[in-house]
């Protein structure tokens, strides 16, 4: 035989006994198919489907589907997906027909291999996503950190994220601001199992963090009602709108049945802090300035559980917050009482009423809390292609906190046609305390199916929250101009924010390279903001 032949005979047969091979192969091969679903019976899109010991896998498209080839015999799939403990199932995979497998996973604590062992900076983020995302399941961490409030927990482990509660700072006292990336409260846009949440009712004011925005009052949301929260850290204003510029959080509430979940925790600050340190620096006195102090007492509980409703699920979790007011502040070391010809007698004043300058002390620290909550979250599938979601919240709390001390030494000089008058009432000058009502309700509902080849959701959700403010242990100098008792509380009005937002969303999956999402939707929203006297 020629060279010539020899290369193109060879090679040819070469290619029969492959194809041959191939075709006998695949002629011993059946075919796997089902739908994957999450614990609430909703189809999950994008989850893995591997045959375990090979590198043979699929995913599964929007509506939860899956399909693959598997060698007929005994096989074992292994399905994951995130958020969720990976299942192993057997099925005897019959040669040259189809075996329907459908799957439904459960919700795993151990969601990204979370750890807190000494570092606030712990390896969570696991799924490679263009940008970074963090998730963090807080049902798991929140008995770890020491943390109740949700602020606080996210403070604690989630590196972008920043909550400095406030003193003497008006309503924002009892509303922590939450930044993001160092940037505004109002540029974090907060969603709640992917809808979009309510802003607070209070303008931050004074000197504190954020001032002249407004946020999200994340306190009002209770940790034990939550799963899970993914935290954007980048910009996605082109997506979810201005609001976003900081980065988004959705916080994914509890969804599992059949398990009763209830905590109980204590806590109070115990230290020691130079309290006296300016008063003896300028009266020379070597004594130790430090005091010892017991404060900030907080008690928390909370109790959830899961009903199984025909094919749907609904999650109730109840919370109680009692945090009492903590102190910082130093030793007044100013006039206490005006001159007497022209001389500071404070030290006799106080000598002779029996006080000393702890009696003239500021609060500089916590507001004092009780605050109730109440959520719901609830979903039930409608055949194969999806299902109705609703969920709501109440959250109502009460608080108090101070403002600057009045002295006697320090009537403003419009005040002072009735400043005796006023201090007949307060003899020593008085602190005013601010105590706010907050309010906080939401409720959404949708429904999810698929139109065609289109995913479709549309949904309404509505927020609301109050803010209202009494002002006690004070007085208006003007009102010593009218004969008659006193009043020392006040009602100094109140903020109400209310928010609605209709939308209805499109999307379809195209297989073309590593596949393309197109996605369109329309949305109307309602802001609404008022001020009541």
């Amino acid at each position: 035989m020629s060279k010539f032949k020899s290369r193109i005979f060879y090679p040819v047969i070469n290619s029969i006994i492959f194809l041959l091979f191939f075709y006998a192969a695949e002629a011993q091969n059946g075919t796997v198919k089902g739908i994957v679903r999450g614990s609430d019976g909703l189809p999950l899109p994008s989850a893995s489907v591997l045959l375990k010991g090979t590198g043979n896998g699929t995913t599964s498209d929007n509506n939860g589907a899956y399909s693959m080839s598997v060698p007929a015999g005994k096989q074992t799939l292994l399905i994951s997906f995130a958020g969720m403990a990976t299942k192993e199932i057997d099925v005897t995979v019959i040669a040259n027909a189809t075996t329907e497998l459908d799957a439904q996973m459960d919700v795993t604590p151990d969601l990204t291999m979370v750890t807190i062992i000494g570092s606030r900076s712990p390896s969570r983020t696991r799924v490679q996503t263009p940008v970074p995302v963090d998730v963090i399941p807080i049902s798991t961490l929140v008995n770890e950190i020491g943390q109740v409030d949700l602020n606080q927990i996210l403070n604690y482990i989630a590196p972008s994220f920043q909550s400095a509660r406030q003193t003497i700072s008006d309503g924002t006292d009892h509303v922590d601001p939450a930044q993001l990336r160092g940037l505004g409260p109002d540029q974090v846009l907060v969603l709640i199992n992917g809808k979009r949440r309510h802003q607070s009712a209070l303008v931050n004011v004074n000197g504190t963090v954020n001032r002249g925005t407004v946020g999200t009052d994340l306190s009002a949301i209770p940790a034990a009602s939550i799963e899970r929260i993914e935290i954007l850290r980048d910009g996605a204003a082109a997506q979810y709108g201005s609001d976003a510029i900081a980065g988004v959080i959705n916080i994914v509430l509890k969804n599992t049945t059949g398990v009763l979940t209830g905590s109980i925790s204590y806590g109070a600050n115990v230290t020691k802090y130079p309290k006296n340190y300016a008063l003896y620096k300028l009266t020379n006195k070597s004594d130790d300035p430090d005091v010892s102090e017991t404060d900030g007492n907080t008690i928390q509980g909370s109790l959830g559980y899961g009903f199984k409703i025909g094919k749907g699920t609904l999650n109730l979790t109840g919370e109680y917050l009692d945090r009492k007011s903590s102190n910082r502040g130093g030793t007044y070391t100013g006039a206490v009482y005006p001159n007497v010809g022209g001389v500071n007698r404070d030290d006799s004043i106080m000598g002779a009423r029996g006080e000393t300058r702890n009696n003239f002390d500021m609060i500089i620290g916590n507001s004092d809390i009780k605050s109730g909550s109440v959520f719901a979250n609830f979903t039930y599938p409608t055949g194969e292609k999806g299902g109705i979601y609703l969920f709501t919240g109440y959250t109502g709390k009460k608080g108090q906190a101070a403002g600057f001390y009045r002295y006697p030494s320090g009537i403003p000089g419009a005040a002072t046609t009735y400043a005796n008058q006023v201090f007949a009432m307060y003899p020593s000058g008085f602190l005013p305390e601010i105590h706010s009502d907050i309010m906080d309700f939401s409720a959404a509902g949708g429904f999810r199916t698929k139109l065609g080849k289109w995913n479709f959701d549309i949904s309404n959700t509505y927020g609301i929250n109050t803010f209202d403010f009494t002002i006690e242990n004070s007085a208006n100098y003007s009102q010593f101009a009218i004969p008659g008792n006193k009043q020392t509380t006040f009602d100094a009005g109140g903020l109400k924010n209310w928010q609605n937002t209709s939308n209805a969303d499109f999307s379809k999956q195209y297989d073309i390279l590593e596949g393309l999402n197109v996605a369109t939707g329309i949305e109307y929203r309602v802001d609404a903001f008022g001020i009541t006297s």
